[in-house]
């Protein structure tokens, strides 16, 4: 009986063995099965995605955020040329405190008018200013040389 019960003790041993053997492999199907379901599953959703927006190669994407891209900088640009349009306007003078010396210069007109101050009451007085320059001038750089040069003039720089 003793015998017996160590042979059963052996088979026991035996079957146990072969149990978690076939745990063992069952797991690594399961890991292996779980990750080819995965993987099928996410190349699925990356082929929906792309299907569903038209991406057939990534140069078809890039080109239409490259479009995107140079027309937010058109849009951007434009708005930014309408400030400083309204910028240079508000930086043209309209008004000039001439210097008396000056004023004698211009035809039509003595130093000394009824008023005693150079031109009568109401005269208006228009000027040309030229800007040369060597290099072509933004909007913005022209509106600074013309509030540079009337300052300059105001001044009798």
């Amino acid at each position: 009986m003793i015998d017996a019960f160590k042979g059963a003790i052996g088979q026991f041993a035996d079957i146990g063995r072969s149990i978690m053997d076939g745990i063992g492999q069952g797991i690594s199907s399961t890991i292996q099965s779980l990750k080819d379901k995965v993987t099928s599953a996410v190349n699925s959703i990356v082929n929906g995605a792309k299907s569903a927006l038209g991406i057939k190669s990534p140069s078809t994407v890039f080109a239409g955020i490259g479009r995107d891209m140079g027309e937010g900088l058109g849009v951007g640009f434009e708005d930014a040329m309408a400030q400083v349009s309204r910028d240079m306007l508000a930086a043209i003078p309209t008004s000039f405190d001439i210097h008396p010396e000056l004023q004698g210069s211009f035809s039509g007109f003595n130093s000394r008018s009824a008023t005693g101050e150079g031109f009568p009451v109401g005269t208006t007085v228009n000027q040309s200013i030229s800007i040369q320059s060597p290099k072509a001038l933004s909007e913005k750089e022209l509106a600074r040389e013309f509030r540079t040069l009337s300052r300059r003039l105001a001044l009798e720089i």
